[in-house]
């Protein structure tokens, strides 16, 4: 991910010394020199790769998603980033967090299979605001379950 080739290129000057050369990393814009994007920089650029090995995940199937919204206040905050595990369950989605398609909806909930009811429970942590719902029959026509919340990647510190 080159995220310094969203900005200008201000010169050598401003490159830091502990930025090896053949980095992807080009320039830094100070605070008063920003517009609507600038460079940030990443010094390490094996540390994502590395990151994902640490989760058991390859870039394959591996996503970073923006969760919008509190109905998962106390797990998550509005505009946290989760990485999420894409890859095809093998089981019915077990306890967890779970990036889902409701119809043309996608959210992320805590999941969890209801056996009695032969469907998804979808819970909200935010409990005092959202009730929980069963997701079966017909409705589990058009429910599907993109992938596993594994993490947050960048917390929103509120």
């Amino acid at each position: 991910m080159v995220i310094s080739s969203l900005c200008e290129n201000f010169g050598d000057d401003v490159i830091p010394d502990n930025v090896a050369d053949g980095s992807n990393f080009k320039a830094v814009k100070t605070l008063s020199q920003m517009n609507d994007k600038c460079a940030v920089p990443v010094y390490n650029v094996y540390a994502s790769c590395l990151w994902l090995k640490r989760f058991g995940l390859a870039e394959d199937y591996a996503r970073i998603i923006i969760y919008h919204g509190d109905s998962m206040k106390y797990t998550l905050n509005d505009d946290d980033e989760v990485l999420v595990d894409i890859r095809e369950l093998d089981h019915r989605a077990k306890r967890g967090v779970y990036l889902m398609r409701i119809g043309k909806h996608v959210y992320i909930k805590r999941l969890k299979y209801d056996i009695m009811a032969e469907g998804y429970e979808v819970i909200s942590d935010n409990r005092e605001e959202y009730s929980s719902f069963i997701v079966n029959e017909e409705k589990l026509k058009e429910f599907a379950v993109i992938g596993k919340v594994v993490t947050t990647v960048m917390k929103a510190v509120i």
